[in-house]
């Protein structure tokens, strides 16, 4: 569990220190097209007969606007996870212990508000991939659902984002946009 906060506040100081860097005194341009960098802690529901450690994951988005207006943004984005190593899964009354990796892609529509610290939500479908000791246990595609707030400077944001894929897999993350 500390090796996991540890390697945390790693991803939030290198993403603030890339945050602070950018900041301009121009105020941002809307752009039609983005795309960002985050790091995280990806948490596998714990079921009846495993238990699963959280594991640190990085992701990669695009997004794209598709309406505009004076209070609102909305658009699509496209979003991959990966867990960065293979974590440890115990099973219940047993001492094997196994490893396991977790992939996500999913598809949404987001919406945001239109200031400098911003609150963002966001609705899809996302493609979950769960491989335990490299044997695929789970390859599913389901609803999933976010939200987040947003800190914009000049032409940096800088974003903090929970999302939930399905019913049994939840990321919490921290990101840099372009």
């Amino acid at each position: 569990m500390t090796t996991h906060i540890k390697e945390f506040f790693v991803y939030s100081a290198l993403l603030s220190f890339i945050f602070i860097t950018s900041f301009n005194d121009a105020e941002a341009r809307e752009q039609d097209y983005y795309f960002g960098l985050s790091g995280g802690q990806t948490r596998v529901k714990n079921t009846a007969t495993q238990e699963y450690q959280d594991a640190t994951s990085f992701g990669v988005k695009v997004g794209m606007r598709i309406y505009s207006s004076e209070s609102l943004w909305a658009g699509t984005e496209l979003k991959y996870t990966q867990t960065t190593a293979k974590e440890k899964v115990n099973n219940s009354g047993s001492s094997t212990v196994s490893t396991y990796e977790v992939e996500t892609t999913g598809l949404y529509l987001t919406g945001r508000t239109r200031s400098k610290a911003y609150v963002k939500g966001k609705i899809g479908a996302a493609n979950q991939v769960i491989q335990l000791n490299d044997i695929v246990i789970q390859d599913s595609t389901k609803g999933s659902a976010g939200i987040g707030v947003g800190l914009r400077q000049g032409a940096a944001v800088l974003e903090i984002e929970y999302t939930l894929y399905g019913d049994d897999v939840t990321i919490l993350s921290i990101g840099y946009v372009f």
